[in-house]
């Protein structure tokens, strides 16, 4: 099911230990913090551009790194997406002379390059620790011999991790056997015939994880922003940032909206 060796499973589970051990979080549920770390590692964008397949990029100009997740796609990829990132930040920074684009098919499918590989297990691994995840079965009381799909299903909104990475997870914990792992991978995420909605939707998050946008309760935070965008002190990514916060976009206050048109020649600029 997996093409990685115990000696690559053996180095991944240090190196996701270092990083848990250095920024304090070992033994915790990662979840949102993931985008406070992307954000201390690079310069980071976080809007929406309606585009399925496009979950983050990350490339290098002048020395200088920089990241982008799309907000469009659901919440839980966001944040798997994220760590995904940060792995070829932290281990393949000679990647980023090009640009590292991270598709929805390589979240979706079994990646073909070695380092794609690496990198989801790495953030399967960083996001659900198996010592946390163990902690987390035996307080809801879900046991091997009778665990159900409304069993991971009561994981999602814990871990805010894609229904099949926890699935995988528990595969490789060895909490699920291989079969099971297979039968349970075979459910959609989403089942709109049956009224059931595995994949995390923002408005189900838990309120801990909506707090990133109570911080515009400010007095005047949206007009000190736009006033550092008219007067140049901040750039259009980070007014798009900024402005997120507040569930707002420079769209709602007569700005240009960056189109997909524009991303690309982002995308070139970084290749220069």
């Amino acid at each position: 099911m997996n093409e990685l060796t115990a000696e690559d499973i053996k180095l991944l589970d240090q190196r996701v230990n270092e990083q848990l051990g250095r920024l304090q979080l070992t033994n915790q549920i990662v979840r949102e913090q993931i985008f406070r770390i992307l954000q201390n590692e690079t310069t980071f964008m976080h809007y929406p551009i309606e585009d399925d397949e496009l979950c983050a990029f990350v490339c290098q100009k002048k020395g200088q790194l920089f990241s982008y997740i799309n907000s469009y796609i659901p919440h839980d990829k966001q944040i798997f997406a994220a760590a995904h990132e940060l792995y070829h930040i932290w281990y393949e920074k000679q990647r980023l002379n090009e640009i590292e684009m991270l598709l929805n098919r390589t979240l979706e499918e079994e990646p073909v390059e070695r380092s794609e590989k690496m990198a989801n297990r790495f953030a399967a691994m960083f996001l659900v620790p198996e010592l946390v995840l163990r902690q987390q079965l035996n307080a809801l009381q879900i046991r091997r011999e009778t665990i159900a799909l409304k069993d991971i299903v009561k994981l999602i909104p814990i871990f805010q991790v894609p229904y099949k990475t926890l699935v995988l997870r528990l595969f490789e914990i060895g909490f699920i056997s291989e079969k099971q792992c297979q039968q349970f991978l075979i459910v959609p995420d989403r089942d709109p015939s049956q009224g059931v909605v595995y994949q995390m939707k923002v408005s189900q998050l838990p309120l801990d994880s909506q707090q990133r946008s109570n911080v515009i309760m400010l007095d005047g935070y949206i007009e000190h922003v736009l006033r550092a965008y008219d007067d140049e002190k901040i750039s259009y990514a980070e007014l798009r940032e900024y402005l997120a916060l507040a569930n707002q976009t420079p769209g709602d206050f007569g700005y240009p909206e960056m189109t997909a048109d524009d991303m690309s020649m982002l995308l070139e600029d970084c290749d220069d």
